[in-house]
């Protein structure tokens, strides 16, 4: 690599490192009440299979990311994806599902946008596999994070009823929506606190 690419990457590296800090120090002992979003850490398993979050919650490594599984979403800026404004490509997110469970996985990562979750939910109920040997994560998006707490928690009680669970193990606010995302936190701290959700973040 030429000296001034050299001299990019360790600029790079360097604002990354800084910011890093500045996030950790600024919000490290502020909550989400006070308008902040919690410094989150993770750190490796002892099993080498998973990631600890910062709640103690045991999280899978490796998953099955259901994105763009059994049709693609039509941008990736939508508000709400539907079959009718996506392209219909190859076998369907039920049948993918279903075949990735067979051979192994158990970490499915799911998302309102995605626009299929309830196909994952038809798939997890026909491999019979208990509940708890699952991870199931989701997001909201958008759309429901810009209406407010209220749109946000109906969006859990739809996910959980495609999904066909009692309980998500993760779910994430999905594309922080500017001066609406600590709203939508709020909200899935007392979803959370109600049981529905184990586990709570950004993405």
């Amino acid at each position: 690599i030429p000296y001034n690419g050299v001299m990019f990457l360790v600029f790079l590296i360097w604002c990354q490192c800084s910011l890093g800090l500045a996030f950790s120090l600024s919000c490290g002992a502020k909550t989400v009440a006070s308008g902040y979003i919690p410094n989150l850490r993770m750190k490796g398993g002892d099993d080498g299979q998973t990631l600890t979050l910062n709640d103690g919650t045991k999280h899978p490594i490796i998953g099955f990311g259901t994105y763009k599984v059994g049709f693609i979403p039509a941008s990736a800026s939508s508000a709400a994806v539907a079959p009718s404004t996506t392209t219909t490509t190859g076998p369907s997110a039920r049948e993918c599902v279903r075949t990735a469970l067979e051979v192994g996985y158990r970490f499915l990562d799911c998302a309102q946008f995605y626009g299929n979750e309830k196909e994952v939910g038809m798939a997890i109920k026909e491999s019979s596999i208990p509940r708890e040997k699952l991870f199931l994560a989701s997001k909201v998006w958008c759309d429901n994070i810009y209406r407010g707490p209220s749109a946000v928690r109906q969006q859990v009680l739809q996910t959980l009823q495609d999904l066909q669970t009692d309980y998500l193990d993760l779910y994430l606010v999905h594309w922080p929506v500017p001066g609406k995302h600590v709203q939508a936190y709020q909200e899935l701290e007392r979803l959370k606190d109600e049981g529905l959700l184990r586990s709570i973040g950004l993405s």
